[in-house]
């Protein structure tokens, strides 16, 4: 039996948060002011990439650790998840990247996102790289409903984006035409400008499938 279209990716992204914030972009502003940093080593992988794309209820699996100031460093994350969702009647999506941490004996749940618009109406090519590069963050105590802890942002640079397509890993599909489909969850998270960095790494052809 041929193996579904897999994929594994790694990404760094870094940034600042404050404690007792709700709005990620004002904890980001007062973090660095106090330089508290929120920084993330995040490897996402996503088991079936058709049904990943087309259905919000697929789940990819998510593992890494996380530096949070005045938690701890290099907290690893426990039953992480990474999800994509469309933004409907949009033309864009919403990836989160999720999971429990542990810090002081005491669990916590970490959630990032980041919201794609790929809207032909926006202003500027560079709104759609800011969004592709922005992931907010919310720390809160307990589970994923418990009081919030805090809030910030993390940037993910665009010059890493060469790096973060070296560590794409396709388990046992080297040369199947499937791979199209890796090609299109890329342009989901970061836009058409990974054509000019996929050549000789994945088939670029754009594929339908899960996709409509």
């Amino acid at each position: 039996m041929n193996a579904t279209p897999q994929l594994l990716c790694t990404e760094v992204v870094r940034g600042h948060y404050a404690p007792g914030l709700w709005d990620p972009a004002r904890g980001h502003q007062i973090g660095m002011v106090h330089r508290i940093p929120l920084y993330a080593e995040l490897t996402s992988s996503v088991a079936d990439v058709g049904r990943f794309l087309g259905d919000p209820e697929v789940h990819g699996g998510l593992v890494g650790t996380v530096t949070a100031g005045l938690l701890g460093e290099d907290l690893p994350i426990e039953e992480g998840r990474f999800n994509h969702a469309r933004l409907l009647p949009m033309r864009g999506c919403r990836l989160t990247y999720e999971g429990a941490l542990r810090a002081g004996g005491e669990r916590y749940h970490f959630l990032a996102y980041r919201e794609i618009l790929l809207e032909e109406a926006l202003p500027s090519a560079a709104n759609a790289a800011t969004d592709m590069t922005t992931f907010h963050a919310l720390i809160r105590r307990g589970g994923s409903d418990g009081p919030l802890f805090g809030a910030g942002i993390m940037h993910f640079n665009l010059r890493d984006l060469p790096d973060v397509l070296r560590t794409i890993r396709t388990p046992g599909l080297r040369g199947d035409p499937r791979l199209a489909l890796i090609g299109n969850y890329l342009r989901e998270l970061y836009g058409d400008i990974v054509e000019a960095f996929l050549i000789g790494l994945v088939t670029l052809e754009r594929c339908d499938a899960g996709h409509g």
